[in-house]
């Protein structure tokens, strides 16, 4: 079993070009905004994609467009993951292209940038932090236009936002990750980063004065001989990787330590 980390949702840039940015509450309780879809693929999309449709996970009497500009309401969004359905698509990007790699039994931890949103004033405060907001634990790993999959699978697969486009003319290739059902879920509350987690992603300890980690009595690098930096997070998981695999016995214990602190924080 290895353990993916998935980066989604709108981003530092989102925020500074359309002030456009997912709450999260002081009781760690959330709500997730996606990115928009592209000029290109709007053109597939239908108004249930709007994000003045989508509706708010802790008030469906309330739409997502609720913490968005006036002039995004009636924007497409590109709804990704699918939490209700439990499953994450995406297409062939230099980003996205160790999906290929994830098969079943494995663990996705959906990362994303969160604001602080205060719920009085009905404003978003100016700082902000990467949290983990959700998990899947992989049942099937499936490439589209593809064979045909069992009915079960499917009617859930067809209501991810990429499948959507396929049926309406969409040509480009893409993966859908579906999540069993019993070990996926969003998560109520959200799960910030900070450099104890990391250190657990990196199977090391952290070195506050040098913002190092180190495992197994060395500096942890990448593969490009880089220094891991707590400060780095967010470049070093801006593209879909790997970050621990059972097969490894020092990396079993970490995995497991991190995934009791998921199910005991995240509810």
């Amino acid at each position: 079993m290895k353990l993916f980390i998935v980066n989604v949702g709108v981003n530092k840039s989102d925020s500074s070009t359309r002030r456009m940015k997912s709450p999260v509450f002081s009781d760690r309780t959330f709500e997730f905004i996606p990115i928009k879809e592209s000029k290109e693929q709007v053109k597939y999309c239908d108004k249930t994609s709007s994000y003045r449709s989508i509706k708010c996970f802790n008030n469906l009497k309330k739409n997502l467009s609720e913490y968005l500009p006036d002039e995004i309401h009636n924007y497409f969004a590109h709804n990704d993951p699918d939490f209700v359905n439990l499953t994450y698509g995406d297409g062939y990007t230099s980003r996205s292209g160790n999906l290929q790699h994830v098969d079943d039994g494995d663990i996705i931890l959906f990362l994303a940038r969160l604001y602080d949103y205060d719920n009085v004033k009905k404003i978003y405060l100016k700082s902000s932090s990467l949290y983990f907001i959700g998990k899947f634990k992989v049942e099937q790993n499936l490439e589209y236009p593809g064979p045909d999959f069992d009915g079960t699978v499917e009617r859930r697969v067809k209501q991810n936002a990429h499948y959507k486009k396929l049926k309406v003319g969409f040509k480009g290739k893409f993966r859908v990750i579906v999540g069993a059902k019993e070990g996926s879920y969003r998560f109520l509350k959200a799960i910030k980063i900070t450099p104890e987690i990391a250190a657990l992603l990196f199977n090391s300890a952290y070195d506050k004065k040098e913002d190092t980690f180190i495992g197994q009595g060395k500096t942890v690098k990448n593969k490009n001989g880089k220094e891991r930096k707590f400060n780095n997070f967010p470049q070093i998981t801006r593209s879909i990787q790997y970050f621990l695999d059972d097969k490894n016995k020092t990396d079993k214990e970490a995995l497991k330590n991190l995934l009791k602190i998921i199910k005991k924080e995240s509810l």
